[in-house]
């Protein structure tokens, strides 16, 4: 009975919360994308892309920042990440566009799409 009700309860948070792209907008007072705007590194014979993890690393200072360099040097087609850009958990503007800010400047340094 424990498993039908918590598919039943599964069922109906997502299904209340369905929506179709159509219901989906973003308003932006200028164009933004969540990937950078650089060509992809389009190599048939080597097909290679990155998978950046979590950079809120605060134990490991400039991990990420050496990470940067060395994906330059591999060259591969794009770098996607699945970790946290920014350390966040403030609502503290000014200290988020700093963490933006700081993240920013590492990206700016790849010499490939960033996702």
């Amino acid at each position: 009975m424990k498993r039908v009700l918590s598919y039943l309860i599964l069922s109906v948070l997502l299904l209340g919360n369905y929506s179709t792209a159509a219901d989906f907008q973003v308003e932006a007072e200028e164009e933004v994308n969540p990937w950078t705007n650089l060509e992809a590194n389009d190599n048939p014979d080597n097909f290679q892309f990155m998978i950046v993890a979590d950079r809120t690393d605060g134990a490991r200072p400039e991990v990420f920042t050496r990470a940067m360099d060395k994906i330059n040097l591999l060259q591969p087609e794009f770098v996607i990440t699945v970790g946290d850009l920014i350390q966040g958990y403030t609502r503290e503007v000014t200290i988020l566009e700093a963490q933006y800010n700081e993240v920013d400047a590492l990206l700016n340094s790849l010499q490939m799409p960033f996702f």
